[in-house]
Parts: structure tokens; sequence; C-alpha cells
């Protein structure tokens, strides 16, 4: 019956070590793999830089025409005879 029990408690020991290990090799290659992407190549860096200039030029385009009074709300100016 001891035999048994320490055979299971052994068995149990290899197996968390296993895992153990095979989870410290998946976190460095999961780091890996998230290094390599967030390195861009130049070609992909670029376009993602145009992509964001471009929405930044179309917010500013938006807010400048909110902030411009419209025509149609002006008054028109007087001409003094």
């Amino acid at each position: 019956m001891v035999a048994i029990l320490k055979l299971f408690v052994l068995s149990l020991i290899v197996i968390l070590t296993i895992s153990a290990v095979l989870g410290v090799v998946a976190f460095f290659i999961d780091i890996h793999a998230f290094k390599s992407e967030k390195d861009l190549s130049l070609p992909r860096k670029r376009l993602i830089e145009t992509l964001y200039e471009e929405q930044e030029l179309k917010k500013k385009a938006a807010e400048q025409s909110q902030d411009t009074p419209q025509s149609d709300n002006q008054e028109p100016e007087k001409v003094g005879w």
C-alpha cells in the first residue's frame, strides 16, 4: 500500500515538473513571437503611419468645419450710404 502511494506521488511530481518546464518554454516562445510581431517591417510601418496621419487630418478637418461659423447664420453686411 505504501509502495503504491509512493509511486503515485512520484508520478505526480514527474508530471508537474514536465508541465512546468513545458509552460516555461511556451512562455518564452510567446514572448519571442510578440517581440517579432512588434518589430514592424519598414513598408508596413510606413503604411500604418500614413493611415494614422490621414485619420488625424480628417479629424482636424472635421473640427475646423465645426469651429467655423456657417455663412447662413451670419448677418449680411450693411452698406453705408
